[in-house]
């Protein structure tokens, strides 16, 4: 075979192999798991202290919200009835391979209310950070990805904040320590600036956004899902129509 049909097949299977990645979820090896107020376990292998924590570069985030209708089993945790994924939490809604999609936005869905379970939210809601370490040789190392639980948003949240009033950046333009809160019995992650990233240093990390984006919007293997016993799926409810706007109010001032 010519070497030119030869690299012309390459190519082909290159392109093929794109696409059959394409078509599957991502395996879900890549989390650094919590563990409770103790510490940060990654993939492979690594284990970091809580109170020291690690260091990392938050390429990217997007929110995820998920909708358990029945409650943790021993046999395996099933997965959410409801999910969705983005970037934009004002228009986030269910993603089509929703099981059982609760409303057509998150924002007026019944089950992302305050109140809808006990005095907090049937939905679970949190942020998906992609991270990469401060300092590697390899060209290529694996990309980790932390879950941010409802508990910790705030911190997280607030963190973000800081960085674009007090520092103005963003979490890709800093190096980032992340530690658990040793006085409380639950995953309370909190998040501090060590230094800005040199110039260089800021050009590497961002060539991996593209990457970044691809693992924080591929949504989990939802086909596992099966109603409870005794109940039937619904037809998803319409969020009401928002109401007129009303006119302007006049301003405060400026306050002195």
């Amino acid at each position: 075979m010519a070497s030119n049909a030869i690299a012309e097949l390459k190519q082909r299977l290159l392109a093929e192999a794109q696409s059959v990645a394409g078509r599957v979820s991502k395996p879900a090896d890549n989390f650094i798991k919590c563990r409770t107020n103790q510490g940060f376990e990654t993939p492979d292998g690594q284990y970091f202290e809580g109170s020291e924590g690690f260091e990392c570069v938050i390429i990217d985030f997007a929110t995820t919200h998920e909708y358990y209708d029945q409650e943790f089993s021993p046999s395996g945790k099933k997965p959410p009835a409801c999910f969705a994924l983005g970037y934009d939490i004002a228009t986030l809604a269910p993603i089509p391979q929703s099981p059982d999609p609760q409303c057509t936005s998150c924002a007026m869905c019944p089950m992302n209310q305050w109140g809808s379970k006990g005095s907090g939210k049937a939905c679970k809601n949190s942020r998906l950070l992609a991270l990469l370490p401060p300092v590697f040789d390899d060209e290529d190392p694996l990309m980790y990805v932390l879950k941010v639980t409802r508990g910790s948003l705030k911190f997280f949240d607030g963190y973000v904040q800081k960085l674009a009033t007090r520092y103005k950046t963003v979490p890709i333009g800093v190096v980032t320590r992340v530690t658990l809160n040793p006085n409380v019995t639950w995953s309370e992650q909190h998040f501090e600036v060590v230094r800005p990233l040199e110039d260089p240093e800021f050009e590497t990390y961002m060539k991996r956004r593209d990457e970044a984006k691809s693992v924080l919007m591929t949504p989990p293997d939802l086909s596992g899902w099966t109603p409870p016993d005794g109940r039937r799926v619904v037809p998803i409810q319409q969020a009401p129509a928002l109401p007129a706007a009303k006119p302007a109010a006049r301003s405060w001032g400026t306050k002195k």
